[in-house]
């Protein structure tokens, strides 16, 4: 059989438990992280605060950023706030990225217009020396070719 005795809550021991699931439901949705059943501290966390305060300012700037680039500056920012002991590894990194959702994504900005001379030079100059070894039937779309 059972071996749990049921107990009887009082009011406020009700309204305490309530609270602590809703106060534990809004720590679980604001969590960058699904996967991960609690959240850990520890003495890098004003460390990661500035760090990730510092790389939200760097893409907002489209700065190239990898992973050499955030140890360093980690580093900068431990010993900036006194944490002269802290040294900030390769699995820090990693598990940092993970717990905020950091990722290396290549910034995709507006594209350049592309050079006007050289493809009127390369039409006027390349392709004819391109087309002289070949029969007009043989010739195709040259981007499907990758005949650049």
């Amino acid at each position: 059989m059972n071996s749990r005795k049921c107990k009887s809550l009082t009011l406020a021991q009700r309204f305490e438990v309530i609270k602590c699931a809703e106060n534990n439901t809004s720590r679980a949705s604001n969590n960058n992280n699904p996967s991960q059943k609690r959240k850990r501290g520890g003495a890098s966390e004003d460390v990661k605060e500035a760090l990730l305060k510092w790389f939200a300012q760097a893409r907002s700037r489209q700065i190239p950023i990898y992973g050499l680039l955030l140890l360093e500056k980690t580093n900068q920012l431990a010993n900036g706030s006194g944490l002269h002991d802290f040294n900030a590894t390769n699995g820090w990194l990693e598990r940092c990225k993970t717990r905020n959702g950091i990722q290396f994504k290549r910034q995709h900005d507006k594209k350049q217009d592309a050079d006007d001379s050289g493809s009127e030079r390369w039409i006027t100059d390349v392709l004819p020396e391109i087309l002289k070894d070949h029969q007009p039937k043989d010739i195709f779309n040259a981007d499907e070719n990758w005949l650049y």
